[in-house]
């Protein structure tokens, strides 16, 4: 039998131990708990990251939102899938140049000598074949100097002059053919002011001024009016017209494009505001269309 002091001792031991097993169950379970509010709480935030995510993802092509909410961030590119062979595809219409009648020049080659020294004449030669190439001229300006002749009438003395043509005001200016390019570069093909000042400069050798690109657009724009006034009545009188709008940038500004259009027309005007402000303006057509008006949801 084991003396007194070792079984004490024993027993000691067996307490100790029973107490630190019942401290680390308490732990145990004090974990346990903390794990199972850990992990409540981090489903809620994959919740709460996918509905971000969702957000921050969603545009005009997978969500009910309008195009112009889509912003001017420049969107992924995606891989295109192959679709068959590359090239022109079969029923294609083509745009192979083909030959004219009447081309602006003709340049004949002649051949050389013969093998036994004869030197061909022209009536001796035809044409075996014939081989066109489309080709820009050399760019250049045209000058055409208007010059205004003045005399005296030798029986009354009087004194007449010659009268320069409508729109000829200047002793140096561009003319009519300049200011077309000018406008339909910057208007039609989206090319700044700056941009079309050094398209000229190396082109024609004539760096024409920003200034000169804004005055003929202006120009432009007020002798087109009647037009447009023309083009917004057929849209006012059309049996259906399609509307919409969509954001772009003016002065660094977001502004909104409105468009009215039918099948043949199209009236396009600029607005701060996208909703009844702008459909309610002047520059609006909306409220005078006399039939059907068809728009996104």
């Amino acid at each position: 039998m084991l003396p007194d002091p070792v079984i004490s001792e024993l027993i000691q031991k067996v307490n100790n131990l029973t107490s630190r097993l019942s401290e680390t169950e308490q732990n145990y379970t004090e974990l346990q708990s903390k794990y199972a509010g850990m992990e409540a709480e981090n489903a809620d935030l994959r919740a709460r990251v996918a509905e971000l995510e969702a957000q921050i993802n969603s545009n005009s092509r997978n969500s009910s939102k309008p195009p112009s909410s889509d912003g001017y961030k420049k969107k992924p590119a995606f891989p295109r899938k192959k679709k068959g062979k590359q090239g022109g595809q079969q029923g294609h219409k083509g745009r192979t140049l083909q030959q004219v009648a009447h081309p602006d020049k003709k340049v004949q080659h002649t051949p050389g000598p013969c093998s036994c020294g004869h030197v061909f004449n022209d009536d001796e030669l035809r044409v075996a074949e014939t081989r066109q190439v489309f080709d820009l001229p050399q760019p250049r300006l045209e000058v055409t100097e208007h010059q205004l002749l003045m005399g005296q009438c030798p029986d009354c003395g009087q004194w007449h002059r010659g009268l320069a043509p409508e729109g000829v005001n200047a002793p140096v200016q561009y003319g009519n053919g300049v200011k077309t390019l000018a406008v339909l570069l910057n208007v039609d093909y989206r090319i700044p002011f700056k941009k079309i000042q050094t398209l000229f400069g190396d082109l024609f050798g004539y760096a024409i001024n920003e200034s000169t690109v804004y005055s003929a657009s202006r120009q432009c724009n007020e002798r087109l009016k009647e037009t447009i006034e023309l083009i917004k009545l057929k849209i006012i009188e059309a049996i259906t017209a399609h509307a919409d709008e969509t954001g772009m940038r003016v002065e660094e500004r977001l502004r909104w494009l409105h468009a009215a259009t039918t099948e043949l027309y199209t009236y396009l005007f600029v607005h701060e505001k996208r909703g009844r402000l702008a459909l309610e303006s002047e520059q609006s057509i909306l409220d005078k269309l006399t039939g059907w008006l068809v728009h996104k949801l």
